[in-house]
């Protein structure tokens, strides 16, 4: 991570600032994926980021020797244990060093949500309103949930599964002579340079767990709810301008009747002044203008997801099928006692693991659609009635708005519930493999 690469702020943008606070983004800062540069912040981060670091490397290389050891132990559990949370290592290092080191694309981002993406001359409507208010809430909704889905799966792995396995009596170590040299009952079963014969050593190897285990988690939860804020943004503003297209002839006459003239009701006299029409075209270059504001807002958000979305995508399948077989082999083993504690614990498991990859797939469809919804909304301006300039406006921009947009993991898979499913798919593929080793 190293993010003494970056350079110090001296100070920070108010814009920037305000983007980050309506976007609830306070976790990612948290977590150390979104480091404050400010004076003093800057060197307490960056040890922070380095330490972390360290840890990573080590996670990455037990990993490794756990999942050697294992195979030829023929120990399937517990080997699909260590590639499942090997994988969320991965996972947690790709999503974390990719917002780190486009910290100045995360900024542009926040920048363009706290100028409030664009403001219209004609004072919002309570629809308009509403449509902002609901992204409002939906945002700080989603910072409750993915960052609590996080920190559920760190308390029950790190904290409660090992205080039950105590109160159970159950032996500090599982490892004996013979067998996989891994101490299972560890919230982190992997290969340790030392042993948890005692209960000193034991709980302060899960004190140790506790902390790396919630900072990966919490990077992961924390990145999909900002994520899935980004979106929210997104297609709140591009529903607005959906709306404000459909109320172009209404904000036209707004802006006719402030420059001294007036329409009378029933009456389409105003449709032969040129200064209505002067009015009409002004409208549309305003929402000419916020759309180019929003393509360039997705243009960063394409830049700066895309290696995330990869990420996600790529272990998810895995992660996902693992915990299932956990529980067909603890019911394979006639192991039923376990099932309370360990199934319940592999069941919460892949259900976060599959909450966040549908999260990442149905809010980028939700972009998608609402883009698409903004080629037909330029259609149904009232183009009949309005000059030759505006005419050729509108088929300029439903040619800009013929390709809608779409979040791509690395150009090769969409954000998209086709793709969720084709996940689904594979992980039923995965489960069907790991199921004929049983």
């Amino acid at each position: 991570m190293i993010p003494f690469v970056l350079k110090q702020q001296k100070e920070e943008d108010p814009e920037v600032v305000k983007g980050y606070e309506d976007l609830w983004a306070y976790a990612v800062r948290f977590y150390g994926i979104y480091p404050k540069l400010l004076n003093g912040w800057y060197y307490v981060y960056g040890i922070y980021e380095n330490t972390v670091h360290f840890f990573y490397l080590y996670y990455v290389i037990s990993y490794s020797i756990s999942i050697v050891i294992a195979i030829p132990y023929k120990d399937t559990g517990l080997t699909a244990t260590l590639i499942c949370l090997g994988v969320m290592t991965l996972i947690y290092f790709t999503v974390a060093h990719n917002f780190i080191y486009r910290r100045e694309l995360v900024d542009r981002m926040f920048k363009i949500v706290g100028q409030g993406f664009f403001k219209y001359e004609r004072p919002l409507t309570e629809g308009e309103k509403e449509i902002l208010r609901k992204a409002d809430v939906q945002c700080k909704k989603n910072f409750f949930i993915y960052n609590l889905l996080a920190l559920g799966a760190t308390v029950l792995l790190c904290i409660v599964s090992p205080v039950v396995n105590a109160l159970q009596g159950k032996p500090l170590s599982t490892v004996v002579e013979g067998g996989v040299p891994v101490n299972s009952n560890l919230p982190l079963p992997i290969y340790l340079p030392w042993d948890t014969e005692t209960p000193l050593k034991y709980w302060l190897t899960c004190a140790v767990m506790l902390q790396n285990g919630g900072l990966e988690a919490g990077i992961v939860g924390s990145a999909c709810a900002l994520y899935c804020n980004l979106c929210t943004k997104l297609v709140a503003q591009l529903t607005l301008l959906s709306y404000s297209l459909k109320d172009l002839e209404n904000r036209a006459i707004y802006l006719y009747e402030s420059k001294g003239r007036t329409k009378e009701d029933n009456d389409d006299e105003h449709y032969n002044d040129p200064i209505f029409h002067e009015c009409m075209n002004h409208c549309l270059d305003e929402n000419i203008k916020h759309h180019a504001v929003l393509v360039k807002f997705y243009q960063v958000l394409q830049q700066t997801v895309s290696l995330s979305i990869f990420g996600i995508f790529s272990g998810t399948a895995l992660q996902v099928s693992a915990p299932i077989f956990q529980i067909l082999s603890l019911v394979e083993n006639g192991e039923i006692n376990e099932l309370l504690m360990s199934g319940s614990e592999c069941f919460y498991n892949g259900a976060v693991n599959l909450t966040i990859l549908a999260a990442y797939c149905l809010y980028g469809q939700k972009v998608t659609d609402a883009s698409n919804a903004v080629n037909l909304a330029f259609y149904e301006t009232q183009w009949l009635v309005a000059n030759q300039s505006f005419k050729k406006k509108i088929l300029i921009c439903q040619a800009n708005t013929m390709e809608p947009f779409v979040l791509w993991a690395m150009g090769l898979i969409s954000a998209s519930n086709a793709t969720l499913m084709d996940i689904l798919k594979t992980t039923f593929s995965y489960l069907n493999l790991l199921i004929a080793t049983l």
